[in-house]
């Protein structure tokens, strides 16, 4: 019953927009009760690590980012070369944009530009990483790999 723009609310169960980070039926925050498999709907219990209904992680929930059109190749991928530029540029926006690491993208952009006017020729390693974290991580988004919030390209 997957759904390109449909998922189930992780408490309740019933169907909403995977863009939607709060469930408009019981007005619960997806992930932080997971009652319910947000790929079939199927019921989950507590220690539950997989939905034997459908397979998947119930704990690990795949949404659609809304910043991930701008860098839209025509399906639901990642622009991989725009991340690259973009993070060569600002270390961290592909993050926040793409990949919903708000917390790490932040934190990525004010460290960038502190380390840039402290230490200019640190800042310059400084972009490159965040280039190619935000190619690295684009491609595993692209391959259907979930993202934690601190997820790094070096991460397995």
């Amino acid at each position: 019953m997957e759904s390109k723009h449909q998922m189930h609310c992780t408490n309740c169960g019933k169907e909403m927009s995977k863009e939607a980070e709060i469930c408009t039926s019981c007005g619960v925050r997806q992930g932080k009760m997971i009652h319910y498999c947000y790929n079939c709907g199927n019921e989950i219990q507590p220690n539950q690590e997989l939905c034997l209904e459908c397979g998947v992680n119930p704990r690990k929930i795949k949404r659609q980012s809304v910043g991930k059109s701008l860098g839209n190749t025509g399906t639901d991928s990642v622009n991989v070369a725009l991340a690259a530029i973009l993070g060569f540029f600002i270390p961290g926006l592909p993050s926040l944009l793409w990949y919903n690491q708000k917390t790490k993208g932040g934190v990525m952009i004010v460290g960038a530009i502190l380390v840039t006017i402290i230490l200019p020729l640190l800042g310059l390693v400084v972009v490159i990483v965040g280039a190619v974290d935000a190619y690295q991580l684009g491609q595993r988004v692209n391959n259907g790999e979930t993202l934690d919030e601190w997820t790094f390209f070096w991460s397995k």
